[in-house]
């Protein structure tokens, strides 16, 4: 079964970015919706293989393995970064980031120089 919902998930990524690939990611981690909804792109540790949970229904912090699976949903999320429609994913620490991130990040991340240029782009203007 778990198969056939990994397969509804890759079919439906365009119609619903980073949902589904949260959903799969708590599929294959077995993660609560909180836990996975606060992980940060900081929290992702390549190099020792672990993405660390801040704040884990036990109260401590936990780790979960970057297993195949997750480094696939991984991958996804950095085709995600590449489209234009959702550059503005890459200025939220967010690891599965939704559009209610936005404002709150741009405020951050305003003043660097590449928030200038992003923030001032006429698509995004009227976001304030």
């Amino acid at each position: 079964m778990t198969k056939v919902i990994w397969e509804k998930l890759i079919n439906c990524r365009d119609q619903f970015p980073f949902r589904s690939e949260c959903l799969m990611f708590m599929l294959v981690t077995g993660t609560r919706q909180s836990e996975t909804l606060r992980i940060k792109k900081s929290d992702v540790d390549l190099k020792n293989n672990i993405i660390t949970l801040q704040k884990a229904k036990s109260g401590k912090t936990e780790v979960v393995m970057i297993t195949p699976a997750v480094i696939k949903v991984l991958d996804y999320l950095k085709e995600l970064e590449k489209k234009e429609e959702y550059q503005w994913s890459k200025f939220t620490p967010w690891l599965f980031s939704t559009t209610q991130f936005r404002i709150a990040d741009f405020e951050y991340y305003k003043d660097t120089e590449k928030g200038k240029s992003y923030i001032q782009s006429d698509e995004y203007r009227d976001w304030e």
